[in-house]
Order: C-alpha cells, then sequence, then structure tokens
C-alpha cells in the first residue's frame, strides 16, 4: 500500500513527521510572580495527570502556563520576547460561580514605525512586532492573576478544583491550560481600551481592537460614532458585530451568533464588568476561545483570525516537520486559497531542492498502474485526501499552508448542534476496498468519535466502526506509517488519528451498493 518503490529515496534517517513540531514563530516566557511556598511554588504534593508530569501544585501550574503560552507561540510572529507576569491570588468564588482569572496588557503604544493604522494604540507585545524593538523595555508585556481559591477553598464550586491537564480529549471549563490560553489573548490585544459605559474612546483615539467594531444594523464604525453612540452600541444585545476581513470571510461557518454576516461581539444590556465588548457573543455556535464564559467543547479559528485582522502576524493553521530520506503520509488540515492551493504553492516554497528530483508527492489511484499517480507541481491538493510525501534535500523541512487558508467546512450535523466532514469510502465487488484518506482537522480525532453512514442498511442513521463492522460495511481500524519501523501501525479502539496524517481505511467485501461514507466529527476536539 505504499509507493516506496516509485523512486529511489533512501530510508536511513528514522523521523516521524508530527504536527505542530516547528520552531516557534514567536517566545513568550513566564515571569513567576508568586512569593515563597505559593502559586507557582507552591510544594503541595499531587499526582501526575495527562500530559503534566509535574509532582507539585506549583510545577502542575507552570506546566499549564507553558502549554498556553507554546499555543500562541506557534500562532503569532515576533522577533522579541513576549514577557507575561503571572501570579495566583485569593479572588470572588461561590459555591456556584467564580471568577478565575483576569489579564491585561501594561503598555499600550501608537504611530510606532510600521504600525498597521495611524492614530491608533496598540499593546506592546503587538507594537514590539512591527518595530522590531522591544518597546516596553524591561517592562513585562502582560500581567495576569488567577483564582487561587479553587485549589484550596472546599466551598469554591463545590471544591470542584482546577484541571490542570494539558490537550485532554474532554476538557472541562476549569482546565487551566485553556484558561490561560483566553487570558493571553487579552494581554495579545483582544480587549478594547474604550470606555463601554461612557463611550469614550482611550486617549481620544481608537485601540486595535475597537477598530474593528460595528453596530450591525446601520454599519457603522466605533471609530466613526459618537461617545453616546458607543455607549449605547455597548449594550445592543446582538447588534455589536466584529468587521475584519478574516473573522467576516470565516463567519459563515458559524450556525449561531451572527448578525448581518458578521460574528457578534459579547454586548447584553447591562455592562459585566471586564466581559462586556471585549469578548464575542455567547451565541457562537461552535464555542470560541474568546468567550465570556469558559464553554466546551471550543475553538480557536475565529479567534485567531480576530488576531490576525488587528495585525498580528501568523498562520491559524499547523506546521509539521517533514523529515529527510523517509516517507510520510500527509493530509491537509486547512483548505488553500483557490489560487494557491496547488502542490506548487502548498509544498513548493517549503521543500528544497527539484520536484521529481529531490522531492515527490503520490496519491492513490487504484485503477493507476501499480495503484499511484505522481502529482504534478500544477495539480491541485484538497483536504480529506492522503498523500505520500518524500525528499531528500539532506536535512528535515517544515511544511506549512498559505497564510489565508480557510477552516475545514463541516457542512453536514452528526447529531445535535456537531458538525462532521464526509468521505466517500471506496467499495470493491466480493473484494477488500482501500480508501486513502486524510484527516481534515487541526486536531487529532479519536476512531471512537467516528461514524459510518450508508444509503441502506443497518447504517443509514449512522454507526461507530466496530457497529458498522458488525454490519458488514467497514473495518474498525486503520493504518498509518510509522517512520521510526517503516511499517504501518494499527489504530483501532481509543486509538487517535493524529492531525496531518494520512491513513488507510477498508471496506468489507459485499459493501458495494451501500455507499458507505465515513463522518469525521470536530464536537469532541
Amino acid at each position: 500500500m505504499s509507493p516506496l518503490s516509485k523512486v529511489a529515496l533512501a530510508t536511513s534517517c528514522m523521523l516521524a513527521m508530527s504536527a505542530g513540531t516547528a520552531p516557534a514563530a514567536s517566545t513568550i516566557t513566564l515571569v513567576n510572580g508568586d512569593g515563597p511556598g505559593v502559586g507557582f511554588n507552591d510544594s503541595t504534593a499531587v499526582a501526575p495527570v495527562l500530559n503534566n508530569p509535574g509532582t507539585t501544585l506549583g510545577q502542575q501550574r507552570f506546566n499549564a502556563f507553558e502549554a498556553a503560552m507554546s499555543f500562541w507561540e506557534e500562532k503569532i510572529d515576533s522577533n522579541f520576547d513576549i514577557q507575561v507576569r503571572a501570579s495566583w491570588v485569593a479572588k470572588f468564588c461561590s459555591s456556584g460561580s467564580a471568577t478565575l482569572a483576569s489579564a491585561r496588557p501594561r503598555t499600550v503604544h501608537r504611530d510606532f514605525a510600521g504600525a498597521p493604522r495611524a492614530n491608533t494604540f496598540y499593546v506592546s507585545a503587538l507594537a514590539s512586532s512591527y518595530t522590531e524593538t522591544d518597546v516596553n523595555g524591561s517592562t513585562v508585556d502582560i500581567t495576569t492573576t488567577f483564582n487561587s481559591q479553587l485549589d484550596s477553598d472546599p466551598n469554591c464550586l463545590g471544591g470542584r478544583g482546577y484541571d490542570y491537564r494539558i490537550n485532554p480529549p474532554n476538557p472541562s471549563s476549569l482546565t487551566v491550560a485553556s484558561t490561560v490560553q483566553h487570558e493571553l489573548g487579552h494581554g495579545l490585544g483582544f480587549l478594547t481600551l474604550a470606555n463601554r459605559s461612557t463611550g469614550e474612546l482611550f486617549n481620544g483615539r481608537d485601540d486595535q481592537f475597537s477598530a474593528f467594531l460595528e453596530d450591525a444594523p446601520t454599519g457603522r464604525s466605533w471609530s466613526n460614532m459618537s461617545n453616546a453612540q458607543r455607549a449605547a452600541s455597548a449594550v445592543s444585545n446582538g447588534d455589536l458585530v466584529w468587521n475584519g476581513p478574516r473573522v467576516t470571510a470565516q463567519s459563515n461557518f458559524l450556525s449561531s451568533g451572527t448578525n448581518a454576516g458578521k460574528a457578534e461581539l459579547f454586548a447584553p444590556t447591562a455592562i459585566q464588568g471586564g466581559s462586556s465588548v471585549s469578548h464575542f457573543s455567547d451565541k457562537l455556535i461552535p464555542n470560541e476561545l474568546m468567550e465570556p464564559r469558559s464553554s466546551v467543547p471550543q475553538e480557536n479559528w475565529m479567534t485567531l483570525k480576530a488576531m490576525y485582522d488587528m495585525g498580528w502576524r501568523g498562520n491559524p493553521c499547523l506546521t509539521s516537520d517533514l523529515p529527510d530520506d523517509q516517507w510520510v503520509m500527509f493530509s491537509l488540515e486547512c483548505v488553500p486559497p483557490v489560487d494557491e492551493n496547488t502542490v506548487a504553492d502548498i509544498l513548493g516554497d517549503d521543500i528544497a531542492g527539484t520536484y521529481e528530483d529531490t522531492w515527490i508527492v503520490y496519491e492513490y489511484s487504484p485503477t493507476a498502474a501499480r495503484d499511484y499517480i505522481k502529482l504534478k507541481l500544477t495539480d491541485k491538493m484538497q483536504v480529506a485526501k492522503g498523500y505520500w510525501i518524500g525528499q531528500i534535500g539532506g536535512a528535515a523541512t517544515v511544511l506549512d499552508v498559505p497564510d489565508d487558508s480557510s477552516r475545514t467546512p463541516s457542512p453536514l450535523a452528526c447529531g445535535s448542534r456537531l458538525k462532521c466532514f464526509e468521505i466517500p469510502l471506496r467499495t470493491a465487488a466480493g473484494s477488500t476496498a482501500y480508501s486513502f484518506l486524510g484527516n481534515p482537522y487541526r486536531r487529532d480525532i479519536p476512531l471512537n468519535d467516528m461514524q459510518v453512514r450508508t444509503d441502506s442498511g443497518s447504517c443509514i442513521n449512522g454507526c461507530t466502526l466496530f457497529e458498522a463492522n458488525a454490519n458488514g460495511v467497514v473495518f474498525p481500524q486503520m493504518y498509518i506509517f510509522n517512520g521510526f519501523t517503516e511499517r504501518y501501525d494499527l489504530l483501532e479502539g481509543g486509538d487517535i488519528l493524529p492531525a496531518r496524517m494520512g491513513a488507510w481505511a477498508a471496506t468489507v467485501a459485499g459493501a458495494e451498493g451501500l455507499n458507505p461514507r465515513l463522518w469525521l466529527s470536530r464536537s469532541s476536539l
């Protein structure tokens, strides 16, 4: 099932391709603001949890912060260290509600060299990324505090405590790493500096966030409103929207939370502390990282597109390492722009050397000689399809997709409020048939969350892989290529299909006529 005989690539280098392992596009440094024995320095013994091996409460807190900072490091570009001073303090908490955390930028700057907009204030981290100098000097860029009561007060939220797991398959509203991601978003610019009660702009000028706020019914931007009009807009309950091109282009992915085709901001009829205006609406479906209350599952695509609207440079899609002298199974997790979707556009700028000489791409075609087609540089690539890529450029390289790529659409409803991507599966009369498919999303997909649907039989309304196997439709396993062993690894049961990974799936002899399709959900991601 692999095209290893198609091109003379050596296989001495045993490196595996992994999503998101490329060098960070920026560096974010945690400055410990806690004293001895508290916060990050709390020596209380705890048991390690998923992806967090810390054995003290302080170390687990530090590890969760590091994971959240790594997320932002990979998504935004800056040549200057972004410093975050963090500490753990007592905040409001009752049996039913709590203030989890807060964050703010320490300084803002305007009219610096290369500023995206004139007469507009920008948070220091964003300003430094343009000036190529540290505009803050020795001052940290962001300060944030977290509520220590959750780990110490049994009456706080019923003693539930924080969740210190990192990248869990089932995050909770108290997962610290996700909360840190949210708070860092504010410090990096996802907040207004305007007075939401009076409508007065900060020092009479726009800020990087307010410049993109608009009243949907009138189409009037906050920049062109009076103070009284802005104050009314801040409590317009569904009429305040984001008018940035990148967010607006993605708003069609939302099934709720839009007005006039644009994403709504949180603007309830009464100002709510630090929540009003400086968050996406809590009506957005799918839920977003920068909503006022932590909801799971949540996505971050709209948040990242808002950051890029404001002036941050970066890419919301993944990067991955492509090792030298090795075949890998690859898939796209984002939809490239229509004018940048060829092999040359997507891979040609990442891999050194001459195509067909030092690197090559194949796709599976059971009707082709020896089952594979060698792609041309002008051939288009697409999501949900698996590709073989090999290169002998002399060193590993990093693969990415064009910056203006879009989120993979999920047009099908596979459950209440859940969306799915459909992949047709091949069948063959009287025999097993293989499909070389790809994970179309930016995150891993558990096999247990996959569904199979057919036009007739027992899986019309959906079956799990195991149920579909029992009904004679598909095998309940998938196979992915392991570069370390140069063999296929079996995926089954509780295993996951990694992001950016191609995989083999197979239908059972006798499935012809059923039109089987694999439905991949991003609901659990």
